[in-house]
């Protein structure tokens, strides 16, 4: 897999280069609105806003202040943002998740003499990649930044440096909640090492020292009330409402990003395998154990967006190692995997030529909106974060996604989030400019619930509208 001459320079600048040019992608495509999100909180919090108490969101603070660098670089420089994290990220996880997979399968796959090294090193790039951007939409998630944060702790691991190991461990689960379910290979891989009892220790000194500081930070600022609201019970209440769904958004993920499709049976395949092969059990463990961790951290939401799957991406890696040997698995594994390689690229070529531009350009070019001239605040609804970034105007409160208190998203807890809502004062409803954008039924349908619920009770009226590409922007305004 990796040629012993080859130095791990001459590996990170290749896959460095890869990321880099397939993040240039995201200028032809569209942005997914999380990053807009993320992006938003983090300028809120350069302004002094608390990531919790002033923003609805259900991240981990992690997350919230690397966004919040990411402003403070690129200010509204949002393209340059997303493609510079994009490249950065993606290839940290790639480099150190490749040299971790290689410490993995000592034993198992020694190979040395490969003057193809580049060729898998630009594909392992490119598979990766097609997990932040997918066929509709790409950009940077909390599940790509905590991935980067846990490829470096188990690399620390190995390299037997615990209590780093263990910070960095921290780091990713307070970006990305699901991380955590990674304990389970963390606790096989140490038992493989045979792991001292000091050095265990180190390593949940560190991860203890870490979160204790992060959390104590947000308790001392008086949010960490909001923040495990926003965390977990917010979280789990968005998982309850979609439970219902799940075959269906699984058939539904798997139809239209079908390569995630082939990943899922490539892994299945190597799984089996794994199990019937005559090998030590401890090899046969550290599979499976990382198998366990990466199936819960993707799958027990019950949501399944593509880049949910980076969770899966260590174990394919694996998988492509642990590969069969059998002449007839070993043309099932290599038949599958030629599928799922044409898919990612079938993927990236939707997306760079057939992605849904009138969003995009609808967020990117919105037009002058002359109201806006004498506004402190503006509301968007639906849900088009980006526009808050090009018009420079924040929320009035925390609730700048409006699906979290309208009846679409059906929370348990919506009905509080509404009355939270509800109360906001009327100087600042004076200064808050509406803004009801829609292109289709399912828009206008949260655009009249919105008017319902809530545009009534603050005695908004529409003052204008404009009309932009195949979409209808309505301006209204509040007559308190």
């Amino acid at each position: 897999m990796l040629m012993s001459r080859m130095t791990k320079l001459n590996l990170g600048i290749v896959i460095l280069i890869t990321s880099a040019v397939m993040s240039g992608m995201l200028w032809l495509g569209r942005i997914d609105q999380d990053f807009f999100s993320y992006y938003y909180i983090g300028q809120g919090i350069l302004k002094g806003k608390d990531m919790y108490k002033d923003f609805f969101e259900n991240k981990g603070p992690v997350a919230y202040g690397f966004f919040a660098g990411l402003a403070a670089v690129f200010g509204r420089e949002y393209g340059w943002a997303v493609v510079a994290a994009s490249s950065l990220l993606d290839a940290t996880t790639v480099f150190f998740g490749w040299l971790v997979i290689k410490e993995w399968t000592k034993g198992i796959d020694d190979r040395e003499d490969n003057k193809w090294w580049w060729v898998e090193a630009i594909a392992a790039t490119a598979i990766y990649k097609s997990v932040s951007i997918g066929n509709f939409m790409g950009g940077v998630y909390t599940e790509t930044i905590a991935m980067g944060g846990l490829m470096v702790s188990f690399w620390l691991l190995e390299k037997r440096r615990y209590k780093w190991s263990g910070v960095l461990f921290a780091l990713a689960v307070l970006t990305r909640q699901t991380i955590l379910f990674f304990v389970v290979a963390i606790a096989v891989r140490m038992w493989q090492k045979k792991t001292r009892k000091d050095e265990f220790l180190g390593w949940l000194g560190g991860l203890v020292v870490t979160g204790g500081v992060i959390v104590g930070w947000i308790w001392k600022a008086g949010s960490l009330g909001y923040m495990i609201e926003n965390m977990i019970t917010t979280s789990l209440a968005y998982s309850e409402a979609s439970k219902h769904l799940v075959l269906i958004n699984l058939v539904y993920r798997f139809a239209y990003e079908t390569r995630l499709l082939f990943f899922m049976l490539l892994i299945t395949v190597s799984a089996a395998v794994t199990v019937m092969k005559k090998q030590p059990s401890s090899k046969k463990i550290g599979f499976l154990a990382l198998v366990a961790s990466s199936v819960l951290a993707t799958f027990v939401g019950g949501i399944f967006y593509f880049h949910h799957f980076v969770q899966m991406m260590p174990v394919l890696g694996m998988s492509y190692i642990l590969r069969p040997k059998n002449k007839v698995l070993q043309m099932l594994f290599g038949w599958i995997g030629v599928f799922a390689v044409m898919w990612v690229g079938v993927g990236f070529l939707i997306y760079v030529f057939d992605s849904d531009s009138e969003i995009d350009n609808l967020q990117s070019a919105a037009p002058v909106i002359e109201e806006m001239r004498n506004k402190k605040y503006m509301v968007s609804v639906p849900f088009f974060p980006r526009l808050y970034i090009d018009y420079g105007l924040p929320a009035p409160d925390a609730y700048f996604f409006p699906g979290w208190i309208l009846k679409e998203l059906d929370l348990p807890n919506r009905e509080i989030h509404l009355q939270r809502h509800l109360g906001l004062e009327e100087e600042k409803l004076r200064e808050t400019l509406f803004l009801m954008v829609y292109r289709s039924e399912r828009e206008k349908v949260e655009v009249d619930s919105y008017i319902k619920d809530v545009g009534s009770r603050f005695r908004i009226v529409k003052r204008n509208d404009y009309v932009f590409g195949d979409a209808k922007i309505e301006v209204w305004e509040s007559e308190l």
